[in-house]
């Protein structure tokens, strides 16, 4: 999910007492996973991940499939459509956790993946990302299309990514009726998931960063590199993320997702894989 900030998980900066404390308002969150995590703790964890600056999309992304931190010139190519975009492929993608020839994973959202890496999945339906001021286009997609690819025995990774929280942050800013209306539709769709999930399935849901008070991203601040991090498993328990006073880093998940499907981890990875997991 595109800019989930930690504290739409929770309902207060950071905080996990879910009582709309550190500022933020209580209905500022994804209310039902926030009640199914204190009913089932073991197979539903939260917590938050630094999501290292500059925090615009592409580099995020190349981030996570890398294991890598993009620096701020870099940060152009998020601006420059696809062509900027791919100029910065050749540097990082051979070394990428997705372009794995036999490796089966499927795709459908925010066509900023296919930008990057156009031969990384079997199965790919991308969306437009840079009409701003559509909250639902791709994110309809998403929900379309991902619940079926979940399921799909042929499939290690599926991939999905709504774009609705980031546009609605940019359009109307994050405390407003347009963004609860959003959060609400994500509530919902990742319980619908959660109830379907295959047995042997480990649904992770994430920001690629936060966003400011005033709906924007780019930066270094407490909001635009806190992000969230959810997962979900229908049956097996999961242990707790984190256990000690270390930061999660959001490159973590790289060595982490490749040991979790026995894929080679990236050459260029700084990440840590987080054990517990």
């Amino acid at each position: 999910i595109d800019a989930l900030r930690a504290d739409m998980l929770y309902g207060g900066a950071g905080s996990v007492d879910d009582d709309g404390s550190g500022g933020r308002r209580p209905w500022q969150r994804l209310a039902r996973v926030a009640s199914l995590a204190r009913e089932a703790p073991s197979l539903v964890r939260r917590t938050s991940m630094f999501a290292a600056a500059p925090t615009v999309t592409a580099q995020r992304l190349r981030s996570l499939a890398t294991g890598s931190l993009p620096t701020f010139i870099e940060a152009s190519a998020n601006f420059g459509g696809a062509a900027d975009a791919m100029s910065l492929e050749s540097a990082e993608a051979p070394d990428a956790l997705l372009p794995l020839p036999r490796a089966a994973a499927a795709f459908v959202g925010d066509d900023t993946w296919l930008t990057l890496y156009p031969t990384a999945f079997s199965y790919a339906m991308p969306y437009d990302s840079f009409l701003v001021t559509d909250l639902h286009t791709v994110d309809r997609g998403v929900m379309g299309h991902f619940p079926a690819l979940l399921v799909d025995p042929q499939y290690s990774l599926v991939v999905g990514h709504c774009l609705g929280v980031d546009h609605a942050g940019h359009r109307f800013g994050p405390d407003s009726p347009a963004m609860f209306a959003k959060l609400t539709e994500m509530d919902d769709f990742i319980l619908s998931l959660y109830e379907s999930l295959p047995d042997d399935t480990l649904l992770v849901v994430m920001g690629d960063h936060g966003m400011t008070l005033g709906g924007d991203h780019g930066g270094a601040s407490a909001d635009e590199t806190d992000a969230g991090l959810l997962l979900m498993s229908s049956r097996h328990p999961l242990p707790p993320v984190r256990d000690g006073p270390v930061p999660l880093r959001q490159i973590d998940l790289t060595p982490t997702i490749a040991a979790l499907l026995g894929w080679p981890i990236p050459y260029g990875n700084l990440g840590m894989a987080i054990d517990s997991l």
